[in-house]
């Protein structure tokens, strides 16, 4: 085999690799952020009244002047833990914005008795 033959198989080999790498960071990045997923499951199952999917899927937005249904539901499939739980469940009118992380996820929120609880999720 000659030098410059060597040489075009070589880059042919490195382009290949190049592709096999682009093509799985997009797959990886495509699928539904866990966001979305959870408003998804929830509409689904219609516990999505007073619940937005935000930000190109970014954060959810929940108002439980509604109901407290959605938010119910997307804290469970956010795997929300119970200190976070607890916290929301604790709060009144006097505590102001309160805020939590779990893994990738930020929630904050306040509480009033006439507007119920207004949360907002994000992740990254």
């Amino acid at each position: 085999m000659s030098a410059t033959a060597e040489v075009v198989t070589g880059a042919v080999a490195v382009l290949v690799v190049l592709a096999i790498v682009v093509v799985a960071i997009l797959l990886l990045r495509g699928g539904e952020s866990r966001l979305e997923a959870a408003y998804d499951t929830c509409d689904a199952s219609g516990q999505t009244e007073g619940v937005t999917l935000a930000d190109n899927g970014d954060s959810i937005i929940i108002d439980t002047s509604y109901n407290i249904d959605g938010v119910t539901c997307v804290l469970n499939e956010l795997d929300a833990p119970d200190y976070v739980l607890s916290q929301v469940e604790s709060t009144n009118s006097l505590m102001g914005r309160q805020s939590a992380d779990w893994g990738d996820l930020t929630a904050s929120w306040s509480y009033h008795p006439d507007n119920g609880l207004q949360m907002t999720i994000t992740e990254g």
